[in-house]
């Protein structure tokens, strides 16, 4: 039988099959101009795969890098989230992890102190009284002394006829807030208990009825407040009693908090200055006033002389601005910090923003409530003002008070740290948010193998779409990836990770991961989290991913102008059908039924050619072929 190359349908050219001299049939590598060894059905095929790869490119690449960036986005959630308890080893009794939706993780970071370490804001509580039953003690004017921190105060409350115990109760938390020490006063009441058998407030809160509550910020729980009598008996009356600090771990519960305001202290600021450059203020005393305290009334107040002499460079009045300013009150603070200044040229025709001195005046360590303000700033004869020459007439920042409502509780902080369960739960405030985020306190055993989970399946997520779309993607993605779980091989196998299958997908076996964390919790903390010394498996996979985030995901698609161009009407060269393989044979027989030797070859050539004048051709997929229908 004779075995003759036809036309290669991705080609519609007679690939493989050339004339050599005398009519003689040459298919030797040399006749195609393809390398030996390469058979031109090969090489088709490789060109219609990477033109094909092209036409994938244009049609799937902007869903394939969506895809992509969905996928690298959960690797890098999952594997950040991922957590160790803080306390105790993972299986304990005692030991517990702070779980908080990602999506508010930049406004709010929760925590969980070790027993050593609870931080109970609230110090002091009275006893309970009925708000509005008349007060048994005798109207005048009572004299206590708050101390905190090395200072004391006086405080002065007056109690009048008909008043009520709710009126000498809030009539102290007033006077305990308007002082200047740190320590915060509320009157709060706690009616009934839970079934857990205690109040709202939580276990070892005994007050029922309205109380008073001696609190001090979480940054200050170290130390204790104290409230005594100097001029009759009110503080004995209230018999104040010392809150316990809790013995056992934080409850395994959920905390249901809002955001409402940040804490922001009032902040002014100057513009940015050239501290070599000779100052444009006129030379003279400048008079700046200042007042710092809540809304009702300052607590600090003074005036500052700012001297201005001729020639003084802006470098020398901030310096003498921040000396006056910051040594003036406790509750205010001066530094000089970066800025930016326009740079002119002296023709005025080039204009820059370089780097530049400024200053910045701000309320310090405030108490909920409290502003600062800066007024005046005139010189002697009024002719010029340096808190509007300089931008200090105006604040940067009015300044705020931190607001949270935490567990149906609404609290106001300065600054924006909080705690719930009695210390056990710390909450840093950062951003704000209006719906209710739960705070959950869990056993972390369940969860660790849950959060690992989650994050192998992310990890195998992205794998499969690397190595599935490798042909359209840069080369390598698919083994960088794999590389932190190629390099840990060994340790992953011990912890319950082993890759699988011809894809290298990473699977989990849940049981043999809990008993890696009873018998070796610090080797496993090391193997995913790192140990000070070396990145752990997930911190590494989270960076691989937030870096490629970082230079989008589309990045990591080659460019179109990557891949040749394919003519569309051309057809794929698919294994052939079985219809089509007798339309062969039946070809075949034909030609070796005809005349030999070169009169087969040249009514071959014949057929072939008479398509160029409107005949019919020999090929499979010409309908109506002229030996097709001869010979069936």
């Amino acid at each position: 039988m004779t075995s003759i190359k036809w036309p290669d349908a991705a080609t519609g050219s007679l690939s493989g099959m050339t004339t050599g001299l005398g009519g003689s049939l040459r298919t030797d590598p040399l006749a195609t101009g393809q390398p030996a060894g390469v058979s031109p059905g090969a090489r088709v095929t490789e060109e219609y795969k990477q033109a094909n790869a092209g036409a994938r490119r244009l049609r799937l690449g902007s869903s394939l890098a969506y895809g992509l960036d969905s996928a690298l986005r959960r690797l890098s959630d999952t594997a950040s989230a991922f957590a160790w308890p803080t306390e105790g080893i993972p299986f304990a009794t005692n030991s517990r992890l702070a779980v908080l939706a990602d999506a508010r993780k930049a406004d709010l970071a929760a925590g969980l102190p070790d027993a050593a370490n609870y931080l109970q804001e609230d110090k002091y509580l009275s006893r309970g009284f009925a708000a509005s039953t008349p007060t048994t003690l005798d109207p005048g004017t009572y004299a206590m002394k708050l101390g905190f921190g090395g200072k004391t105060e006086k405080l002065s409350i007056d109690v009048a006829e008909g008043d009520t115990n709710g009126d000498v109760l809030q009539a102290v938390a007033d006077a305990v807030n308007a002082s200047t020490l740190q320590v915060d006063a509320s009157v709060r009441s706690q009616t009934g208990v839970n079934p857990l058998g205690y109040g709202p407030l939580g276990p070892g809160v005994i007050p029922t009825g309205s109380f008073l509550a001696l609190s001090v910020n979480r940054t200050r729980a170290a130390e204790a407040p104290t409230l005594t009598d100097t001029s009759g008996h009110l503080a004995a009356s209230l018999k104040l009693s010392a809150t316990g600090t809790p013995l056992a771990p934080a409850a395994q519960d959920t905390h249901q908090l809002t955001s409402l305001s940040v804490a922001r202290p009032t902040v002014y600021s100057t513009g940015g200055y050239d501290t070599n450059a000779t100052t444009t203020l006129s030379a003279g005393t400048y008079t700046v006033d200042y007042a710092a305290g809540p809304a009702s009334g300052s607590v600090y107040s003074g005036s500052v002389d700012i001297v201005i002499a001729a020639g003084d460079t802006w470098g020398e009045v901030l310096a003498n601005m921040k000396s006056m300013l910051g040594s003036a009150s406790p509750a205010m603070s001066a530094q000089l910090v970066p800025a930016k200044r326009v740079w002119d040229s002296t023709t005025d025709e080039l204009h820059a923003v370089v780097d530049a001195t400024g200053l910045q005046v701000a309320l310090n360590d405030p108490k909920p409530g409290w502003r600062l303000s800066l007024s005046g700033g005139d010189n002697a004869d009024a002719s010029a003002n340096i808190l509007s020459a300089m931008g200090l007439n105006v604040t940067a920042q009015p300044g705020s008070d931190g607001r949270m409502v935490i567990d149906g509780r609404d609290q106001t902080r300065t600054p924006g740290a909080y705690i719930a369960d009695q210390g056990r739960v710390t909450l840093d405030q950062s951003g704000t948010f209006g719906e209710m985020v739960p705070v959950s306190v869990l056993a972390p055993l369940d969860r660790m193998s849950q959060g690992l989970s989650d994050a192998v399946s992310a990890y195998n997520d992205l794998r499969g779409l690397l190595t599935k779309n490798a042909d359209l993607l840069r080369s390598g993605l698919a083994e960088d990836f794999r590389k932190p779980v190629a390099d840990r091989a060994g340790d992953l196998a011990s912890l319950g990770l082993v890759e699988a299958g011809t894809g290298k997908l990473l699977w989990m076996n849940a049981d043999t991961f809990v008993q890696a964390l009873t018998s070796d919790p610090q080797g496993v903390r090391a193997t995913l989290l790192g140990d000070g010394s070396a990145t752990g498996l997930l911190p590494e996979l989270a960076a691989k991913a937030q870096d490629a985030l970082a230079n989008g995901a589309d990045s990591l698609l080659l460019p179109q102008s990557a891949f040749p161009e394919r003519n569309p009407f051309l057809a794929s060269p698919t294994p052939r059908t079985e219809a089509q393989l007798e339309k062969a044979n039946q070809l075949l027989d034909l030609l070796d039924g005809g005349t030999a030797g070169e009169e087969k070859k040249k009514s071959l050539f014949e057929i072939y050619d008479s398509k160029k004048s409107g005949g019919l051709g020999p090929f499979p997929w010409e309908t109506g072929s002229g030996l097709l229908r001869r010979k069936g």
